[in-house]
């Protein structure tokens, strides 16, 4: 879906589509082995240390916790395994971090606190990898875009 997007709005790509298989296989990956049992072990996790009564102090602190802790944190092992996953080493994953992780955070802060609010203070525990993961379909082309792009830069 998002390689569709792409080629639709990027002007110095031809016309004709050609999904990227490999670039999908990476993705997935990706979110079997990494994205989503962090996901699972996180919001676990702030269940047991966030014990506060107040249910919109919860869930500022919840808000903040998954913020400052847990995206640059995620972030950073996203484009990690990525990179390992096109085959490169660790000074490919340095430089990747260094083109890439400051916008990829900056852009978290903008879109998961909205996730997040419904994902505390509506969803269930046992569901809520469930729907982040729906929402994370979002996110992931957003970084997946990130990551091509960069390479696409570094190529030229």
């Amino acid at each position: 879906m998002t390689q569709r997007v792409e080629s639709k709005i990027s002007s110095d790509k031809e016309n004709d589509f050609h999904h990227d298989w490999i670039r999908s296989s990476h993705i997935m990956m990706t979110g079997f082995a990494y994205s989503g049992p962090i996901s699972h072990y996180w919001f676990a996790l702030l269940e047991r240390i966030v014990t506060i009564d107040n249910p919109v102090l919860g869930l500022i602190f919840r808000l903040a916790l998954d913020a400052l802790i847990f995206s640059p944190f995620t972030i950073a092992g996203y484009f990690t395994v990525r990179t390992l996953l096109e085959g490169k080493g660790c000074p490919a994953i340095r430089i990747k971090l260094e083109r890439t992780w400051r916008k990829a955070v900056l852009a978290a802060w903008k879109f998961w606190p909205a996730v997040n609010v419904v994902t505390f203070w509506l969803v269930p525990l046992p569901y809520r990898v469930l729907y982040v993961n729906i929402m994370a379909l979002l996110w992931t082309g957003y970084l997946s875009f990130v990551n091509t792009q960069k390479k696409e830069q570094g190529a030229k």
